[in-house]
């Protein structure tokens, strides 16, 4: 492979990029149905709100993003295409419009917005551990598309009440309590989904979906299938491999190049280095097959540098620097036309953050620059003004949009208006006359909630531009939760709205065993992409959904722990319950126990002292953490007890030795901090002692009248495992009165 001198540049770094520290895991972890996509996510915070990487996300979201000229354009979960600039923190659609917690920010390739509106897009459900810095994107309950906030709202979701979540996600046993020497029935589980649409009068839709794990290899699977006037056709499909103990990957399908952008392929990775094969697409830039390396490597969580180098002498090369509270971007790119970009974020104090970039990219009258800058100021909760502008300049002409923010808090009712100014400017250049025009717009929105079921918004707009002023118009929104498996939203806009789409109805119904379904009607999209709006001039029509999902068993790549039960140096303990988190296993004959099909994760290893034969004793609790591939040996050492047996006694004869009729009886002794008594013969005993040294007494203070102690009334004693220590004799005098004389008178 020949490469040109820039690109064999390229090369020389990315080489040095591998001899860097590896990046330190930590920060927001990211998981989009089950799968864990934080390297594709990038997540970073700013100022409490987590911004991911839309472009990289797209395929696991199914979702198409491009930059569309000046704009960004995205395509959701339904066939909608939403825009907006870079800066802007508004998306648009026909009828629709997102507030967004920041602006959209493009940084290359990389296109960031707030990951609540990455779910939104997306139709899933975000559920985030703040304090685990944990987010996980999941299907919606109603499994049908999702009810999307339209005019302005910000969507809510209704889920329901999760289970309470392990304190490390990782040390999941398999289903249930498993009880047995082996655990050959430890199984993991793949979520399947299957759904068939269709829309009347124009085509049918069939998606497919999987994730979760099998023997141990992260699995996730997305295709939709659509059949109509231009035969079948594959609108998406993503299919991806991970082992996360070894970090090697594969993935095929809709990719994400740093190069291109969308692309179609296969990759092979390990960690954050991958080998990609770019098939010929017209809709990017990979006109030919392509190979191509990513790097990626970082000091710590403030500094990372990647880079892309293809076969064609395409390359890239991008850097990002967070430090609080400033993160800096900035990226060269080598294609067609060469790009480049700088873009900063500075978090400021009370949440006021300002965000800016510039973006060049092309050659000659190609060639086109973006400019974008924002400013947010929190006035107090949910009291907020920003200020936009972004810009963008090419050879035939420029444009500008200079936008005003304010949202403002009315008890239970929101107020949201946005003032805007744009400015077109078109050069005189060959055929072209100069031409130049002004436009204005004010949006305003009212949305009121009434608990957790129901949500109305009314949206006015108006415009103007030197033509005069067109009338303006209104769209109302309502949703309701009628039970918690029934939902309903209804859209309907003024006759003189820019857009045909006077009326939409939507349904999302749970039906039992998994399935759900799906309705609505309007002038909706057909699953096919359809020429220009001809689809939607047709008049209204119904588009239906059923969807089924369910849980399938998959086998477990599970770890093998073993090892003996014992006193150490001593014999093997037949019989004796080893506990291993969740799970149970009984040592055979020579002491031995065995787990085999352990899923990955940090367990507790124990044997219960109750569980144990009569004189002997447990040891601390061990931790283990297992792989998936591990084998862990970890012997248990169980103490044998010991006992200690004497007599208390007076002598009463003189002679030097207890005799059987000379013990003392309820006087109290102490071991340490263990107390008896002595019997009615003077004997006493302790038992159950872990081996050990110990201080042996008779308690002084609790002697009755008429004893004292003499030699020897304490010792040290010291017990070896399993022994005993009998014959201990303590000895009491009796403590005999004078007779005193009195004289009587």
């Amino acid at each position: 492979m020949r490469l040109r001198g820039r690109a064999a540049k390229a090369l020389l770094v990315m080489l040095a990029l591998r001899a860097a520290a590896p990046a330190e895991a930590g920060g927001w972890r990211i998981a989009v149905r089950g799968a864990d996509l934080t390297r594709a996510a990038d997540p970073v915070e700013s100022a409490g709100v987590v911004l991911v990487d839309l472009a990289a996300l797209a395929p696991a979201l199914r979702l198409a993003v491009r930059v569309d000229g000046p704009e960004i354009a995205i395509r959701d979960a339904e066939d909608r295409e939403w825009r907006g600039a870079p800066g802007a923190s508004l998306l648009a659609a026909p009828g629709r419009t997102m507030h967004l917690e920041r602006p959209l920010r493009l940084d290359g390739r990389s296109i960031r917005v707030p990951l609540a509106a990455a779910a939104e897009l997306a139709g899933l459900t975000l559920r985030l551990e703040p304090s685990a810095k944990r987010a996980d994107l999941t299907q919606a309950e109603a499994s049908g598309p999702a009810l999307s906030a339209p005019g302005g709202w910000q969507a809510i979701s209704l889920p329901k009440q999760p289970a309470p979540l392990a304190p490390h996600a990782e040390s999941r046993p398999a289903a249930g309590r498993l009880d047995g020497t082996h655990l050959d029935h430890a199984r993991e589980s793949l979520r399947f989904g299957l759904g068939l649409g269709h829309v009347h009068g124009a085509d049918w839709g069939s998606e497919i979906a999987a994730t979760g794990s099998v023997r141990g290899l992260e699995t996730r699977l997305a295709g939709f299938l659509t059949a109509g006037p231009a035969g079948l056709e594959l609108y998406s499909g993503h299919a991806a491999l991970s082992d996360p103990e070894s970090g090697w990957g594969a993935e095929a399908g809709d990719l994400f190049s740093e190069i291109w952008g969308s692309a179609q392929g296969f990759r092979l990775q390990r960690g954050s280095s991958g080998l990609s094969l770019y098939l010929p697409d017209p809709h990017s830039g990979s006109r030919d097959l392509v190979l191509a390396l990513q790097g990626e490597a970082g000091a710590g969580e403030r500094v990372a540098i990647a880079g892309e180098l293809a076969t064609d002498g395409s390359w890239l090369l991008r850097g990002r620097m967070r430090r609080e509270p400033l993160t800096l971007f900035g990226y060269y790119r080598e294609t067609a036309g060469a790009g480049l970009g700088l873009s900063a974020s500075l978090d400021l104090v009370r949440g006021i953050s300002l965000q800016g970039g510039w973006s060049r990219s092309g050659e000659g009258d190609a060639a086109i620059e973006w400019s974008h800058a924002s400013l947010r100021l929190p006035i107090r909760r949910d009291l907020d003004l920003t200020v936009e502008s972004a810009g963008a300049d090419g050879a035939f002409g420029r444009s500008r949009s200079d936008a005003l923010i304010l949202g403002l808090p009315a008890g239970p009712v929101i107020l949201r208006a946005r003032y805007q100014r744009r400015q077109t400017e078109v050069f005189a250049r060959g055929p072209l006359r100069p031409f130049r025009s002004e436009q204005r717009e004010l949006l305003a929105v009212a949305s009121y909630t009434a608990g957790p079921r129901f949500h109305l918004e009314l949206q006015s707009t108006g415009r103007w531009s030197e033509a005069g002023i067109a009338e303006p118009w209104q769209q109302l929104a309502a949703t309701w939760r009628i039970t918690p498996r029934t939902s309903v939203q209804l859209v309907t806009v003024s006759s003189n709205a820019p857009f045909s789409d006077p009326l939409r109805l939507r349904l999302n119904q749970e039906l039992p065993r998994g399935f759900t379904f799906f309705a609505e009607y309007g002038r909706t999209p057909s699953f096919q992409a359809e020429t220009g709006a001809a689809g939607l001039q047709d008049g209204a029509r119904i588009k239906v959904m059923v969807r089924k999902s369910w849980e399938i068993s998959t086998p477990a790549r599970g770890a093998l722990v073993e090892g003996q039960v014992g006193e150490g140096a001593g014999g093997a303990l037949a019989g004796v319950p080893v506990h291993l988190g969740p799970y149970r296993a009984v040592t055979d004959g020579r002491g031995r126990y065995t787990f085999r099909n352990v899923p990955r994760g940090r367990y507790e290893v124990r044997v219960p002292d109750e569980a144990l034969p009569a004189g002997y004793s447990g040891v601390p609790p061990r931790s283990l953490e297992v792989q998936d591939r591990s084998r862990e040996t970890l012997d248990l050492a169980v103490l044998a007890l010991c006992e200690l047996r004497g007599w208390v006694y007076v002598d009463r004869d003189g002679d030097g030795h207890r005799d059987p009729d000379e013990g003392i009886a309820g006087v109290a002794l102490r071991l340490g901090k263990q107390a008896t008594a002595s019997g009615a013969d003077g004997a006493f005993g302790f038992h159950n002692l872990r081996p050990g040294a110990y201080d042996l007494r008779i308690d002084v203070d609790r002697l009755r009248p008429g004893l004292a102690v003499t030699v020897p009334s304490r010792m040290s004693v010291g017990l070896p495992p399993g022994r005993s220590l009998d014959g201990i004799e303590l000895r009491l005098a009796e403590r005999r009165r004078g007779i005193v004389f009195q004289e009587l008178r």
